[in-house]
């Protein structure tokens, strides 16, 4: 299986099924994947021995969520699950109270997708359930022609309101951390316009110690300057940079309005690089008298002039063509050929066969 944008370090795995925990545990603590895609969750639950409406139909999930980062490394894990024909969500609730989140992807009507200003490729995804407060919040998935989706924010709504929730407050921390890629300590971020305030303090320690947690900043050095004598605060930068507002699954290294050319470019294949293509250990055939190159052209027929072990002669001398025997030739070219009757070539058959006696010679 090839995948779009995707080269090396992925692992496809067919005919899965969630009852194998253990095989599961081994594979990932042998390749250590940061992302595993379960898809899908009925299609790898052939061995589940529950129905899909029980309860107990979510304890596979639910001990893969209780042991992540226990019994195998921490890594993210997104299980696809298919609705209803009506859009509702099937099966027992268990599923959707074992996850983190849960995501709705629907296909918006072409009045919907009009006032939004969206082509019909595209496909609006609700986060519906969440524990990081983050329910509500809406992002459009629009396929491109290479088959890659351009995943962005949904447009708001006039009518919407936004809660200033913890966790909210926390993305907003983040969120200008990677804008603004200078340290940051507490005193910093509580003197901040936006997210900022004596009374946020708390709330500010707390999401740093979460951040920092989640591996989403990091502790650094001191700035220069910053350092007035007794013990020194601490500063964090966040971990990796600012997403932008509209982004696609492609390689972000890659400009959108150049050609990718791989690294390990091979030797004497790119046209437009002559200097690629010169490769001093390629062997030249020398020039020379006699050789390949040569500008005359060689008309003398070739003739092999060693004797056959069978002849006196060469193979292809005059002396070794066949010679008639001068009294066993068959044919007479000094006489004349004569037309003879069908009645005499019959009387000179039948005089070959007979002897003097009249009596027919019985050959053998």
């Amino acid at each position: 299986m090839k995948l779009i944008g995707c080269d090396k370090n992925v692992k496809v795995v067919t005919e899965w099924d969630m009852q194998w925990y253990s095989r599961f545990r081994k594979m990932m603590s042998k390749s250590k994947y940061d992302l595993v895609v379960i898809d899908s969750l009925d299609g790898c639950n052939d061995h589940n021995p529950y129905e899909e409406n029980r309860r107990e139909y979510a304890l596979p999930i639910k001990k893969l969520v209780r042991r992540n980062g226990q019994d195998f490394p921490a890594c993210s894990i997104i299980i696809i699950h298919h609705n209803t024909k009506e859009g509702k969500f099937r099966g027992t609730s268990a599923i959707k109270n074992a996850v983190d989140e849960s995501w709705n992807m629907r296909k918006l009507s072409a009045n919907d997708a009009a006032e939004m200003g969206l082509t019909a490729n595209s496909r609006l995804v609700t986060v519906e359930k969440s524990r990081e407060d983050r329910e509500g919040e809406r992002m459009i998935f629009t396929l491109k022609a290479d088959f890659t989706y351009d995943i962005s924010p949904a447009p708001e709504r006039a009518d919407e309101v936004r809660l200033d929730t913890p966790n909210k407050h926390t993305l907003d921390i983040l969120n200008l951390m990677r804008r603004e890629t200078k340290a940051w300590c507490v005193k910093d971020l509580v003197e901040h316009d936006t997210v900022g305030g004596i009374h946020r303090k708390r709330s500010i320690v707390y999401s740093l110690n979460k951040l920092e947690g989640q591996k989403l900043i990091e502790e650094v050095d001191v700035p220069r300057g910053k350092s007035k004598g007794g013990r020194p605060s601490k500063f964090y930068k966040a971990v990796g940079k600012e997403l932008p507002r509209s982004f696609s699954s492609l390689t972000r290294d890659i400009p959108h309005n150049e050609v990718y050319k791989p690294n390990n470019v091979d030797t004497g294949t790119d046209l437009n690089n002559n200097e690629i293509g010169k490769n001093p250990n390629f062997v030249k055939t020398p020039e020379e008298e006699g050789g390949l190159y040569k500008d005359e052209v060689n008309t003398k027929p070739i003739v092999n002039e060693t004797p056959s072990t069978g002849t006196e002669e060469g193979l292809y001398t005059p002396g070794s063509r066949y010679k008639e025997d001068e009294d066993d030739k068959f044919w007479d070219t000094e006489n004349q050929v004569k037309k003879i009757s069908t009645l005499d070539s019959a009387k000179m058959i039948y005089e070959s066969c007979v002897d003097d006696d009249k009596k027919i010679i019985d050959i053998d």
